[in-house]
């Protein structure tokens, strides 16, 4: 729940900037949380933020998912659809993975 608290200030400049689908609030929280850039996952500044951000109890799961599912937006042009490409993916792998 703490997470989920802190998470909806994000959310809220999001829907606030704009009047998007899903995907595309999808893609603006990821860049706003630098986890993917122009479409692409920031691989490296994602598993630093499970290691500072997330509680001990969720950090390999995550990891885990985000291992497994890293390349699975490689190749989709439109940064929308690769963002929710990527959250399907990793919400497959891991349930309850927690995105803002």
């Amino acid at each position: 729940m703490e997470m989920q608290q802190a998470a909806e200030p994000v959310r809220m400049v999001c829907i606030k900037k704009s009047k998007v689908t899903e995907d595309s609030l999808t893609n603006m929280r990821s860049e706003m949380m630098q986890t993917m850039k122009k479409g692409k996952l920031m691989y490296d500044a994602v598993m630093k933020s499970i290691d500072t951000m997330l509680p001990d109890e969720l950090k390999d799961d995550t990891k885990r998912a985000i291992e497994m599912c890293k390349d699975s937006s490689v190749g989709i042009k439109d940064n929308c659809d690769a963002a929710f490409t990527l959250l399907k993916c990793i919400l497959k792998e891991n349930p309850s993975f927690f995105f803002p």
